[in-house]
């Protein structure tokens, strides 16, 4: 599911757009470009979100548990 805040991305014209959600309506999303000066409104079923990069724990956190 898409909520505002999530970085997605789209392809559009051979070229892929990466941004971040900041609107959501039933058939369209707004998205803002990561250059921050563009905005995109597409179909919200062409929008996939970005999963996260895996986390880097050390040792010690592994071993302790977080807390």
């Amino acid at each position: 599911m898409l909520r505002p805040g999530m970085k997605v991305q789209f392809t559009h014209d051979s070229k892929t757009v990466t941004g971040t959600l900041l609107k959501k309506n039933r058939k369209t999303v707004l998205i803002a470009n990561d250059n921050g000066k563009t905005h995109h409104k597409v179909s919200a079923g062409i929008v996939r979100h970005i999963s996260a990069a895996p986390l880097n724990l050390n040792q010690t956190v592994v071993q302790n548990g977080l807390k």
